[in-house]
């Protein structure tokens, strides 16, 4: 048999062998991606571990993978059922009327009022934007939970892959490279890149922008401001939005505050807001990003955006980790493109 056929056979049967590979894994491919990204951002600690443990690396890797259970998973289940809680009641008080008399209908009648001042044709309806949003919040967080066998098989899935990344992640690597047409340090560079990227997204966005959501939080406690979970969680996507960021939810609590509660505080909240919630974007990403691509707010609130569209809720950490990597792979194919 010429060797031509003999080369479109083995292709094919390769390109039948990987679709259906494919198909089988699609159902697992967010886990697996998610153990990747666990695997490059707790790089550092894991490296430490490996010093703690002499070099045993399946030790090293299991303890790795128990304290992100403990220290990441946990908290955020809590967290997930706490903010489910919190905005389920205020959505159902709002739907009974509840809350009539209360912080909202008094933040929608000033609202109002206001709106009126500057156009009198203008009508704010603070209390169903409100409900709306909620609506469309606790029936996506509802189809989360409804799933949670879906979600827990995912979870442990990504743990093993999490493991198995920590302990032989290096050899898959050297796999990786003897199948890529690229020299060694092209591939190397690659691989930088996307390490850098997911580096530059979780450390330097999401990261930043979960401690900022739970500063907002701590303040709203602290301040007396109700449903602290869920205002703290919509504080951390806000301070995704350039330039306005975390002000979109603090601006109002602080109106609210003057209106309902004192002035004082609202200036305790005021103060809180500008010196320890803005400032942690600047302290925390010089702490978190020692190198690495640091993406422009506004690409990175539009990547989380279309991610989400695109993957679904882990498309909240690929958008922005693709995106980023796309643009590090442009300036690296003009020096590919020149040593060929």
């Amino acid at each position: 048999m010429p060797r031509r056929f003999t080369i479109i056979f083995f292709l094919i049967l390769l390109a039948t062998a990987l679709a259906l590979s494919f198909f089988i894994l699609r159902p697992y491919l967010g886990a697996l991606f998610m153990a990747l990204v666990f695997y490059i951002a707790l790089k550092p600690v894991h490296n430490f571990t490996l010093k703690i443990f002499k070099g045993r690396a399946g030790l090293a890797s299991l303890a790795v993978v128990a304290a992100t259970v403990l220290a990441i998973l946990l908290p955020l289940v809590i967290f997930s059922f706490a903010l489910f809680d919190d905005a389920a009641n205020l959505y159902f008080k709002l739907a009974d009327g509840a809350e009539r008399g209360s912080y909202i209908a008094k933040l929608s009648v000033f609202a109002d009022k206001y709106a009126k001042i500057l156009s009198p044709e203008t009508t704010l309806d603070v209390n169903g934007y409100i409900k709306n949003s909620l609506a469309f919040l606790v029936s996506h967080l509802g189809a989360i939970f409804s799933s949670l066998a879906e979600l827990a098989v995912g979870v442990v899935i990504m743990l093993f892959a999490l493991f198995f990344l920590f302990r032989d992640g290096h050899k898959l690597k050297k796999e990786l490279f003897g199948l890529s047409p690229l020299t060694d340090n092209y591939d190397q560079d690659i691989f930088d890149f996307a390490e850098r990227a997911i580096n530059a997204v979780v450390r330097g966005s999401l990261l930043v922008s979960l401690a900022q959501g739970i500063l907002v939080g701590v303040g709203f406690v602290v301040f007396g401001v109700p449903n602290a979970v869920l205002w703290g969680a919509l504080a951390a996507i806000a301070s995704l939005i350039p330039t306005i960021g975390t002000a979109l939810i603090l601006i109002p609590a602080v109106v609210y505050l003057i209106i309902v509660a004192s002035p004082a505080l609202a200036i305790g909240l005021a103060v809180w807001g500008f010196f320890v919630v803005g400032l942690a974007d600047n302290f925390l990403k010089s702490i978190l990003l020692n190198r690495g691509v640091n993406l422009q707010p506004l690409l990175v609130l539009l990547s989380v955006l279309g991610g989400v569209a695109f993957f679904g809720p882990i498309g909240l950490i690929a958008g922005p980790v693709i995106v980023s990597l796309g643009f590090s792979l442009l300036r690296l194919y003009p020096l590919i493109l020149k040593n060929s």
